[in-house]
């Protein structure tokens, strides 16, 4: 049963295009062929590549939270300043 057929137009550079080459001559196959099956194989291992990096790497949230400073502040405490504040730069319409 055939599928859905796409075309993927991707640039190579020289040296890919070298190695899809030289396996076009190796194999037999054509250029098409050697390029699907590269991609039949090689895309599960680079998936489990990117799995194994995004195991190791720590969240991005973390490293932005890094660059602020961490203050002990309850909701409370920080209403209360805002309040202050907004006393001090009022003006007053007694």
């Amino acid at each position: 049963m055939k599928g859905k057929r796409s075309g993927l137009p991707v640039a190579v550079n020289d040296e890919l295009d070298g190695l899809v080459s030289e396996a076009t001559r190796e194999t037999g196959l054509s250029k098409t062929d050697v390029i699907r099956q590269g991609l039949r194989l090689g895309i599960p291992k680079v998936l489990e590549s990117f799995k194994e990096s995004a195991r190791r790497r720590r969240p991005a949230c973390l490293d932005y939270l890094e660059d602020y400073p961490l203050a002990a502040v309850t909701a409370r405490d920080s209403e209360t300043a805002l309040r202050k504040k907004l006393r001090r730069h009022a003006p007053s319409y007694r």
